[in-house]
């Protein structure tokens, strides 16, 4: 059997690869090859788009692209001299403790960090998400023995195709303050951000409005969003690059298929807290990795809330 063809709007619809590659088993009733994986994940490569996560990160990690970008969204700070912290590493905080897999971290001449991510897949999580990103960040940026005003101030800024929270605003920000007094803020140096790339409500720049309408459509209107597309093409000729995003696709997929085997094998717990750890400390969302273990061990999703209790009790 041919390769079936996915063209582009396929591609933008699934901009995870391996979110791709199930809806591709699927539809054709069975597991991928893995000369098919390959084949599939080609293709996806050949049309991926900003909106991957792993895209987005090579892309931004430009500091003239992601200055732009941060001086787009807080044109009131003097933004300069940024510096690309890390891509997609994962950090822990310890060893036995989640992971987290940051997309872009960086950091300004005064001290401030900001954390960048593509937030292409919405669910409930997210919030809660936002606070272990911002833990795990904080662990990180201050040594031990340390005073706490040492900690800088930390903006999670996440970017999404779609509304998280149903208001149609472009821009949501959050920050601690005081529910019997709302002019009293905590102060705490972090701020939580998402924008809305299909929002229609609030001020924003036309450069942050160009931005936002390449997010949500790819259609360039601008300088800037034309520099961001001409770089997302120069990422799909990377051979490196490509080779990168195919062994990481890959290995979540075997990741997935020595699950389904040890399931089979063992018919079971252990299996299944193998997976979702994994997954969970690659920084996947609770949300997926349960998504994941239905799909994969034919479990019901208060099953699944179960394996993912487990693995939080044993740490």
């Amino acid at each position: 059997m041919g390769m079936q063809v996915f063209g582009a709007a396929e591609t933008q619809n699934n901009s995870n690869a391996a979110s791709y590659l199930r809806s591709i088993e699927k539809e054709l009733g069975r597991k991928l090859s893995r000369q098919e994986t390959e084949e599939y994940l080609g293709k996806f490569w050949e049309n991926i788009g900003f909106t991957n996560d792993f895209v987005f990160a090579k892309v931004m990690q430009d500091t003239e692209l992601s200055g732009k970008f941060l001086k787009l969204l807080f044109p009131e700070f003097d933004v300069f001299s940024i510096k690309c912290l890390n891509l997609q590493e994962p950090i822990r905080s310890s060893y036995d403790a989640k992971g987290v897999r940051l997309d872009v971290r960086i950091g300004d001449a005064v001290g401030k960090i900001y954390d960048l991510e593509m937030q292409v897949a919405i669910n409930s999580n997210l919030p809660r998400r936002t606070r272990y990103y911002q833990s795990a960040l904080d662990q990180q940026l201050i040594e031990k023995g340390a005073e706490y005003y040492s900690l800088r101030d930390c903006y999670l800024i996440f970017i999404c195709p779609v509304d998280m929270f149903g208001r149609n605003r472009r821009i949501y920000t959050f920050r601690n303050m005081c529910v019997e007094d709302r002019d009293i803020f905590l102060n705490d140096g972090a701020t939580k951000i998402f924008l809305n790339a299909s929002g229609t409500v609030g001020e924003v720049g036309n450069g942050m409005q160009n931005f936002l309408d390449y997010v949500a459509t790819g259609k360039v209107t601008d300088d800037y969003t034309k520099a961001l597309n001409g770089s997302v093409d120069r990422a799909r000729v990377k051979r490196a690059w490509k080779e990168e995003f195919m062994m990481m696709s890959v290995r979540e997929m075997d990741a997935r298929e020595e699950g389904r085997e040890e399931g089979r094998e063992e018919g079971s717990t252990q299996a299944m807290l193998k997976f979702a750890s994994f997954k969970l400390n690659q920084g996947d969302s609770e949300n997926s990795t349960i998504n994941d273990l239905v799909s994969i061990f034919k479990i019901d999703e208060t099953a699944a809330r179960f394996i993912i209790q487990r693995i939080e009790i044993e740490r």
